[in-house]
């Protein structure tokens, strides 16, 4: 049995994946998701926004409808939904190119909360795992005292999401602002459709979307935000050659967790 363990334990350990102490990621990242509960005894999904640019990570989280006495009838009201804004939240790359994002606050001296949120960006993840592992996982801690019970009561809940929106994922000495024509720009069904104007022809080409500075402008009778967005020329920009093409590229944001006006040099389209 121990023969059989010491062969057994080489493969155990090529199937799991390597941890290893982070380093500063390479880029300041703008990341919107809709998260659907994985194991959480208390929220069925939840909404997350981080701005890596500022450090600043909103999340909100949607509780579960309260339960009926066993025999008894009562009103089905949804609970309303809760939102933190955590601050100063740091990011880090792992071994296996799992990028990171921490943020928590303590209250707990002036009997408050403790809230730690853990964003992991499994995309890039190249170690290999017993499951596979959704786009995005999410771990909520959460301790306080219960005045009641007399202690201190810690809840953790986790969830994911098969997809999200990431925007300006690169460093600023490999952006490419697009210095082409923007003749129109559609959104539809989660999909923001830009029909672009440039030199090339003999390259791929690829393109995102950076998002910058955003303000509240009224639409209609309500409040939204407006944010200036500039395209990147995320692959092919060191295209040579001089064909003129005018082609329409998808970009999914289909993970925006409310909804935008994005303000793209002056051209305005409603997202969400």
């Amino acid at each position: 049995m121990k023969n059989l363990f010491i062969r057994l334990l080489p493969a155990l350990c090529l199937s799991m994946p390597v941890l290893a102490a982070g380093k500063v990621a390479p880029y300041q990242a703008v990341i919107r998701a809709d998260l659907t509960a994985k194991v959480s005894p208390n929220y069925t999904g939840a909404s997350l926004h981080v701005d890596g640019r500022t450090g600043v990570l909103d999340l909100t989280l949607q509780p579960k409808m309260p339960e009926c006495a066993e025999g008894m009838m009562c009103a089905q009201v949804m609970p309303e939904a809760v939102s933190y804004t955590l601050e100063n939240a740091t990011t880090e790359t792992d071994s296996c190119g799992i990028i990171r994002t921490r943020a928590l606050v303590d209250n707990r001296p002036s009997d408050g909360i403790y809230l730690s949120v853990i964003v992991n960006n499994n995309r890039a993840n190249t170690c290999p795992s017993f499951v596979a592992m959704a786009a995005m996982d999410v771990i909520v801690e959460k301790k306080y005292y219960d005045r009641f019970a007399g202690q201190e009561v810690s809840q953790i809940d986790t969830f994911e999401a098969d997809d999200f929106a990431l925007i300006n994922p690169a460093g600023k000495d490999q952006e490419y602002v697009f210095n082409g024509q923007l003749v129109s720009a559609k959104y539809q069904d989660k999909t923001l459709s830009l029909k672009l104007s440039h030199s090339g022809g003999c390259k791929q080409h690829a393109f995102d979307l950076k998002w910058g500075e955003c303000k509240n402008v009224k639409l209609l009778n309500s409040v939204i935000s407006e944010c200036n967005v500039e395209i990147l020329h995320t692959q092919g920009s060191d295209d040579m050659c001089k064909a003129f093409i005018t082609q329409t590229y998808k970009i999914d944001l289909s993970g925006l967790a409310q909804a935008y006006i994005i303000n793209l040099n002056g051209t305005r389209v409603l997202v969400h």
